[in-house]
């Protein structure tokens, strides 16, 4: 007989029990979104598949351990998680607009390219975050919007200079536009997102407190 665990908690199905896993997360994941909950953790038979591909999913399980959390936590951690790498890849674009001019281009189109792949995790954040304003309207969603916009423009003109092999215009992108841009999101994220979000959470706590 198979076994099913969330947070901790046996569940127990009002109707019939899923029989795959890949059933199981997407009914899982159905139920918390309602809660306003993500899941985190989804181990099944001692092995955690919550990010595998579908396809790569066993056809059925014996016991899945799985554990959620708030939109809201997560949000944080993804925030925080971001911020570091985020506030170095500004210190990053600073230094390489002076090295593009001075250094072989052969060496420096690699470092560029190193420095779009890491604008990736950011953008992914704000995905996430235009996801959720999307569903919930927060008042820094046309903002967040906007800044979307500006990285997706910025990214589109370094590339394009790096195909061009346009030091100069690099170099000057770097520096006067994508480094302030990553600077200025994360300002944004500080001063706007997160403290929503922290309020958001302390909401809730109260609210469950309360009950």
């Amino acid at each position: 007989m198979s076994t099913v665990f969330l947070d901790g908690t046996s569940v127990d199905f009002s109707g019939p029990a899923p029989q795959s896993p890949l059933e199981l997360q997407q009914l899982l994941s159905q139920h918390l979104e309602s809660q306003q909950r993500l899941l985190i953790r989804f181990e099944v038979d001692g092995k955690e598949l919550l990010n595998t591909n579908p396809q790569e999913f066993p056809q059925a399980f014996k016991k899945v351990e799985a554990a959620s959390a708030s939109q809201i936590q997560v949000f944080l951690e993804l925030i925080q998680q971001a911020h570091g790498p985020a506030q170095n890849l500004s210190k990053e674009c600073e230094h390489y607009a002076q090295a593009v001019l001075t250094q072989p281009w052969s060496f420096m189109a690699t470092k560029i390219g190193d420095v779009i792949g890491q604008v990736g995790p950011l953008l992914e954040v704000f995905s996430c975050l235009e996801s959720y304003s999307n569903a919930t309207n927060p008042e820094w969603k046309e903002a967040l919007k906007e800044l979307l916009k500006q990285f997706e423009q910025k990214i589109e003109e370094l590339v394009q200079a790096a195909q061009n092999t346009d030091v100069g215009s690099v170099s000057e992108i770097l520096a006067f536009e994508l480094g302030p841009l990553i600077q200025k999101s994360l300002d944004f994220i500080q001063n706007k997102v997160r403290p929503y979000f922290e309020a958001e959470l302390k909401k809730t706590e109260t609210t469950q407190n309360a009950q």
